[in-house]
């Protein structure tokens, strides 16, 4: 989504590029961004990379603990950016997915880069993100 622009105030809503779009407002308020079938899933859906069982399995288990919500969307009052970069470097690693980056950006509509310099700016070695690593990741496979 690099370089296109959406916009949201109240009811309005402005998106710029052209880009196929799909928003959502979910009961707490919370606006969640899909993207159309040329980004490789179904309008809203999951994209083609992760439409494995194994995958959405994992995403049902991150759902039940509150981090997604029911569209896998994240949470982000459960969940931080840093957070769902490692959730998506685990889930990249176990199913080899090799362009994780791009596949999550447009899921969840977080720029790659972002992701990726979350991801590289983890400090592995701090109690949080064990705690996270030992709770959450560690069940990713």
């Amino acid at each position: 989504m690099a370089g296109n622009t959406v916009y949201v105030q109240g009811s309005y809503v402005d998106v710029h590029d052209n880009e196929v779009v799909n928003l959502s407002i979910d009961k707490a308020g919370e606006v969640h961004v899909g993207y159309g079938e040329e980004h490789g899933g179904a309008a809203g859906g999951l994209p083609k990379e992760l439409q494995r069982k194994g995958i959405v399995a994992n995403l049902e288990w991150l759902r039940d603990r509150g981090l997604l919500d029911d569209d896998y969307q994240p949470v982000y009052r459960n969940v931080q950016v840093n957070q769902l970069a490692a959730i998506a470097d685990k889930i990249g690693e176990v199913y080899e997915i090799r362009n994780r980056w791009s596949v999550f950006e447009r899921f969840w509509g977080k720029q790659k880069d972002c992701l990726r310099s979350s991801f590289a700016q983890l400090n592995a070695n701090s109690e949080k993100h064990k705690e996270f690593s030992e709770k959450i990741l560690k069940h990713i496979r």
